[in-house]
């Protein structure tokens, strides 16, 4: 994937396609629902894609083309466990989320656990457009890789870093270049996991804010070597 290719998703509040955010997974058995491992509560559904909207660079053997990637996370907001803070160390994460591949085998049901979860309003992506984002390499770096201000070059300042960065879209996408992944322990994982996606807490449909279930921050779905899925939540 080129890192100045990205892919905006449509948004509506109503469509057929399987790619959605927020609301309820469609086409996922109920009986996989999964629970978060540190407070026991049922994962929040964050958002599914179909495998092929993705556009991954490297795919693995064993998904098949038609799969649907799930995303989860907990966002038990009275846990006393903290949870969404071990979200962003992919090492570490004690099953407070979860991405699950899977092909449905009916794709007009929404799963729904005994004990429902936190849930916005869902919104369905019916298309993506493609778009090409005009960043530097320096400040692709920057925002990929957690440069703080006093590794800039001489002369990089952070009105120049803003100008410069304009072009970046910080909402939800496919590609492209994330939204600033600030956190230091991120330089020790890259080298692993490598960014796919972000998803954003808020999106504006018809000039009206829409908050998505996961509420604060941003999500960003990596991969690997092998094909896998990991989570990184980096909170507002």
């Amino acid at each position: 994937m080129h890192p100045e290719t990205v892919w905006i998703p449509e948004l509506s509040t109503w469509g057929k396609a399987m790619s959605r955010i927020s609301g309820l997974p469609v086409g996922f058995p109920q009986e996989m629902w999964p629970n978060c491992q540190l407070c026991g509560k049922p994962l929040a559904f964050i958002a599914q894609f179909e495998y092929g909207a993705l556009h991954l660079d490297v795919k693995s053997a064993d998904i098949l083309p038609d799969s649907i990637v799930y995303i989860f996370m907990c966002r038990n907001f009275d846990s006393q466990h903290d949870c969404e803070s071990h979200i962003g160390i992919p090492e570490n994460s004690r099953g407070t989320h979860s991405v699950i591949v899977h092909v449905p085998e009916h794709t007009n049901e929404c799963a729904r656990p005994a004990e429902l979860p936190h849930m916005e309003r869902g919104l369905h992506i019916n298309g993506f457009i493609r778009k090409i984002e005009s960043c530097p390499k320096e400040i692709a770096n920057a925002l990929l890789f957690g440069t703080s201000n006093h590794d800039w070059p001489r002369g990089y300042t952070w009105e120049l870093h803003q100008t410069s960065s304009r072009d970046v879209y910080n909402a939800t996408k496919v590609g492209g270049v994330p939204s600033w992944i600030h956190e230091p322990f991120w330089g020790v994982t890259v080298a692993k996991w490598r960014y796919v996606m972000q998803l954003s807490d808020m999106h504006v449909l018809n000039d009206i804010r829409i908050w998505t279930t996961l509420e604060s921050g941003r999500l960003f779905l990596l991969t690997n070597d092998d094909g896998a899925f990991e989570l990184y939540y980096q909170g507002r």
